[in-house]
């Protein structure tokens, strides 16, 4: 007897409807029982228990997610950990479940079976029910990693509200506790594949997710994502925590397993009291069978081309890390900007220089990441100080607190991390006993602390004292100035051993947003510019010593960069470094280094190429080819051969073959258009909208067309060149500089210089200048890379 399972959602009711014939149809057929989840209910209410075990001894789950149902999404992540067939059912003439299907992404490799009416779902089923695999076999590979003992998974709020910041930095400080959290930052990962998610879930000891309330932006998508997430933790006897905001309706599916709060305070205690349990429960051998039934089953399997997110694999970057002359830059002793847009490779070399420097003994490094902070009393304490020299004191000693009580708590963490730990006495007992009797707050992460200071400035501070002096005494008294010059005496000290300490800042322009005001943090940031190299003065004096030198490197999104030029008085003072990845050999290197690593000592990496890809794609060398198709970043063409492989992977294929890379540039394509959304942090609201306006349109726009999107999305008419050098800018468009010539991200003087070729060309050719839709973005937006508007 064949046993088939239908989840589906209860609204709208034409497909319950359609789904409850279908299922009553072929219970009819012999051989085959069909059940749905609506004869599962018990005194009209639906119990989990009943419903995983239907999905248990079922042979065929059936899932329709037109509507991202929750529930649904939940069984059939459940039904995937628990290596069942699993067919995706989507009524393919409803434009709205079409729409929802590819925003939704994670299962665009997977596939769905297309329907209109209960007849085409029938047939489908007697005609493949026997040739059903388990989706599970579709989706991960044969080379799984063991499960770690004290590892977190954790699914973030898509918002960065009061709640999911105490959660997240909760979970920060276990990452430095010996526990390992790997995190699926929606700003970072996008619209990653699902073997991505289960790879990750598998190998954690827990789950933590956390679920939007329905007021927020976006909260559908990300709701339904944690969904499938949490039914493939679930389902794998993860030790699970599911969060929501208050006002999320929890659905009947996981009622009891979700914890709903109010406050960052609920939140708080609940998490806490989890952790407690989690920390006393052993990791048990897994009973799963799944466990060892994994088989190669293509030799393309054995391919690992590791993270496209840095923060997740900094365990082997140092194997395969491509060093640039900006890299070195950073090793330098000199201060400097590192300026680039997201996945071109910050965090990766802010990661390597630590370890790099740490190799030296003569170095100490001193990194600075905050998670986020609240921007919200930082603003306000700085419009506080209008005059330019009562806030220019004011930044630089707000940086002088930082660094030193940074620099104080990286000495004090380092050292206890050592087997003999820290002593009774010498410098650095002293120092830990001086912060632990008075200043106990400096153990704390710098978003806390940096938040800590702020409100100790808005509290005792005195913006409008008469004279400068007196502002100035306010702000020494409200930052501890006489606790600063000893932890300064104690610094110099604890450091006297070192001739180089090296400060590292990465995510400090994490927290910016459109609605911030940027041009009074950028003088913040400034600030932080300058400041070094006077502690690096106050320690020579304190210390009688030349030789030790202080180097700051600070990793900046391309976006807020170029505000900060926009604001500085001498721009061409500011030191930066940006790596260009348009030379398609270099950028293939990021690839290419990871598979001979993977591999071993003596293979080549021409293999890659010609045994496990196809020689070409619609006629063009498939190297080429991928490489037309990215934007040039070590994340995405990743991200992109990734996906490729594992599509190759999931159809049993030899090789990887035009289909699997065309299905693949389908999901990178999302993965792009999700990762510009987040690029744009810091302009108009109006981005998603207006991109969205040129879907099913032609690849080839004239200004003519950008006009006529931004009319829809009521922008004003007087806007369009700062649109288009914001689309520019994304790279979303490129300027047309000749015959079948666009150019894309061009920046400074070849900015410039992509501007007068495209105008002498449109001027040569008697038109308007015209512009072409980057291909990353054309097959999420379904464009017409063939035909034009012209």
């Amino acid at each position: 007897m064949e046993k088939i399972f239908f989840a589906y959602a209860a609204a709208p009711e034409a497909t319950s409807e359609t789904i409850s014939i279908t299922a009553r149809s072929l219970d009819k057929v012999d051989g085959i029982s069909a059940v749905t989840w609506q004869q599962l209910q018990v005194d009209g209410r639906i119990v989990i228990d009943r419903v995983t075990e239907a999905i248990d001894t079922a042979d065929l789950i059936c899932c329709e997610l037109g509507t991202l149902n929750p529930n649904v999404l939940f069984e059939l992540g459940y039904a995937v950990a628990k290596n069942k067939a699993v067919w995706v059912l989507l009524d393919t003439s409803d434009e709205e479940a079409r729409r929802l299907w590819h925003q939704f992404g994670l299962l665009s490799s997977i596939g769905y079976v297309g329907y209109t009416n209960s007849t085409e779902i029938r047939s489908r089923v007697l005609g493949g029910l026997h040739q059903s695999q388990p989706l599970w076999d579709d989706i991960v590979s044969a080379s799984l990693p063991p499960t770690m003992a004290q590892s977190v998974f954790y699914m973030p709020l898509n918002h960065v509200t009061e709640a999911s910041r105490t959660l997240t930095r909760r979970l920060e400080r276990l990452d430095r506790q010996e526990w390992q959290v790997t995190t699926a930052d929606p700003t970072e990962v996008g619209a990653a594949p699902i073997s991505w998610y289960v790879q990750h879930v598998w190998r954690t000891k827990a789950s933590v997710i956390h679920f939007s309330a329905p007021r927020r932006v976006n909260s559908l998508i990300h709701n339904a994502r944690c969904a499938l997430i949490a039914g493939i933790a679930y389902g794998l006897g993860k030790q699970l925590l599911m969060l929501a905001e208050d006002q999320y309706e929890a659905p009947f599916d996981y009622r009891d397993l979700l914890k709903v709060h109010k406050s960052s305070k609920d939140l708080a205690a609940i998490f806490d009291n989890w952790f407690k349990q989690l920390r006393s429960t052993k990791l048990q051998s897994s009973s799963n069978p799944l466990v060892g039934r994994l088989k190669l089953r293509t030799a393309l399997q054995q391919l690992n081309f590791y993270e496209y997110v840095a923060e997740q694999e900094s365990a082997t970057l140092d194997d395969y890390f491509v060093r640039t002359k900006e890299y070195d830059s950073i090793l330098s002793s000199r201060s400097v900007i590192f300026v680039g847009r997201k996945g071109v490779g910050k965090t990766a070399n802010m990661l390597e220089a630590a370890t790099s420097l740490r190799e030296d003994h003569r170095n100490f490094v001193c990194v600075i990441k905050p998670a986020d902070y609240e921007l919200k009393g930082l603003l306000e304490v700085l419009r506080e100080y209008q005059g330019r020299e009562s806030r220019s004191y004011l930044i630089e000693n707000m940086w002088k607190f930082l660094i030193y009580s940074e620099l104080a708590k990286t000495v004090i963490d380092r050292a206890e991390e050592l087997p003999a730990g820290i002593g009774p006495t010498g410098p650095v007992a002293e120092l830990r006993d001086f912060v632990e009797n008075n200043a106990p707050s400096i153990r704390e992460d710098f978003a806390l602390r940096l938040e800590g200071m702020v409100q100790s400035i808005l509290k005792s501070a005195k913006p409008k004292a008469e004279s400068i002096g007196d502002a100035r005494d306010s702000i020494g008294a409200a930052l501890g100035g006489v606790l600063v010059r000893d932890l300064r005496k104690l610094l110099e000290a604890a450091l006297a051993g070192y001739t180089r300490v090296a400060i590292l800042v990465d995510n400090l322009d994490k927290a910016w947003d459109r609605h911030a005001d940027l041009d009074v943090l950028s003088q913040m940031l400034l600030g932080l510019l300058t400041v070094v190299g006077r502690v690096a003065s106050e320690f020579r004096k304190g210390t009688g010593a030349d030789d030790i030198n202080f180097s700051l490197a600070i990793f900046l999104r391309h976006d807020i960069y170029q505000h900060l030029i926009r604001v500085a008085r001498e721009p061409d003072k500011i030191k930066a470094a940006s790596i260009n990845w348009s030379d398609q050999d270099f950028l293939y290197r990021v690839i290419d280094e990871r598979f001979i690593y993977s591999r071993g000592e003596g293979d080549d990496a021409r293999e890659l190429w010609e045994t496990f890809f196809c020689l070409d794609v619609k006629g063009i060398p498939t190297r080429r080819y991928l490489f037309n198709r990215v934007l040039p970043r070590p994340r995405d063409l990743l991200f992109l051969v990734n996906t490729a492989v594992a599509n190759a992977v999931n159809a049993v294929h030899e090789q990887v073959d035009e289909e699997d890379i065309s299905k693949a540039e389908r999901s990178y394509s999302q993965f792009a258009f999700e990762a510009a959304l987040v690029a744009n942090s810091i302009t108009s609201d109006k981005l998603e909208e207006l991109l969205f306006e040129f879907a099913g349109e032609s690849a080839f726009l004239t200004s003519e067309d950008i006009a006529k999107a931004l009319a829809r999305v009521k922008v004003a008419a007087e806007k369009f060149d700062d649109v288009v050098n914001h689309l520019l800018s994304l790279e979303f468009i490129g300027r047309e500089t000749g015959e079948g010539k666009y150019s894309y991200g061009a920046e400074g003087p070849e900015a410039q210089r992509a501007k007068v070729l495209a105008r002498k060309y449109a001027e040569k050719q008697g038109r308007p200048e015209r512009y072409r839709v980057h291909p990353a973005f054309c097959p999420y937006l379904e464009l017409d890379e063939i035909s034009t508007n012209f």
